[in-house]
């Protein structure tokens, strides 16, 4: 199971240096950052920014750097639909395609056939709803995604106990967002339909798990 620091994790400013110098001391094994397209190029922001605060954006350039000198796998949480090709193109200049996780706005045609590589778990709005009894039909709708949707990804509110039994079942992967709480860490990860959970605690998290926590 992968363990990912939500953008901002460990009281960081999200997508910003502060984030990224924290997390070099954190065994997480993803980051996540939120990526717009913004005149043209792909930028950190979680909301599409005023003119003013342009320059003080990190690129999405910056994270993959980060991520090669670092080791991590990066989830490219996409804010709005049509950045998957310049995400793509992005990756590839910089070497980083076998680094690379896709969630949020992927899921339009054009987007997610331009999807060449990296694991792509898909977002709730592009599912049927989270009930057992609509797991098959998720699991078809994977397969009609092609070879690069991997699973899905949902918010914890969003899922039963229940729903998670029926993933399992239906050999569904299931991507968990955004848990900021240790009990609720441990139960997630004893599902083993859940391969993924994120967390803004990422040291708490990582403590709750037993997994080491740098230094």
């Amino acid at each position: 199971m992968l363990f990912t620091a939500h953008s901002g994790a460990n009281k960081t400013r999200p997508n910003s240096l502060d984030y990224f110098e924290a997390m070099k001391r954190v065994n997480a094994d993803v980051l996540e950052v939120d990526i717009r397209k913004v005149d043209g190029e792909l930028l950190l922001t979680h909301n599409r920014p005023y003119f003013w605060q342009k320059k003080n954006l990190l690129p999405l350039s910056y994270a993959f750097e980060f991520i090669k000198n670092y080791d991590f796998l990066l989830n490219c949480d996409l804010k709005k639909d049509g950045c998957v090709p310049d995400l793509m193109n992005l990756a590839e200049k910089y070497g980083v395609q076998d680094r690379i996780i896709i969630t949020g706005s992927a899921g339009t045609e054009t987007d997610r056939k331009a999807i060449r590589f990296g694991d792509w778990y898909v977002n709730s709005e592009y599912l049927p709803e989270l009930f057992p009894q609509n797991a098959g039909k998720i699991r078809s709708l994977l397969e009609e995604f092609g070879p690069r949707a991997k699973g899905i990804n949902v918010g914890y509110k969003k899922i039963s106990d229940e729903f998670l039994s029926a993933c399992e079942k239906e050999k569904i992967s299931v991507s968990i967002f955004t848990v900021n709480d240790a009990d609720l860490i441990k139960k997630y990860a004893a599902f083993p339909a859940v391969v993924n959970i994120t967390t803004q605690l990422a040291d708490e998290g990582l403590s709750a798990l037993g997994k080491e926590i740098r230094k």
